[in-house]
């Protein structure tokens, strides 16, 4: 998921450079080049306008529905 909105911005801001892309691509992640980062924000909501949520709070450590810990098994 980091790849596919670093890599695309590494282009825009032309830092995707012959070394780099070299680089990506033996980590075969040069293929998030032309992946749409807009598309992403207007399907999942931007990050800074609280779209992004974490779908299970046990991993977070608290129930924050609930605001309280969570019971471990």
């Amino acid at each position: 998921m980091i790849f596919s909105r670093v890599v695309p911005n590494l282009k825009k801001l032309g830092l995707l450079t012959r070394k780099v892309r070299s680089a990506f691509t033996g980590l075969a992640i040069v293929a998030f080049e032309d992946h749409d980062v807009e598309a992403d924000d207007r399907e999942f909501g931007s990050p800074g306008q609280g779209g992004l949520k974490p779908t299970n709070p046990a991993r977070y450590g608290s129930d924050r529905r609930m605001g309280r810990p969570m019971k471990r098994a």
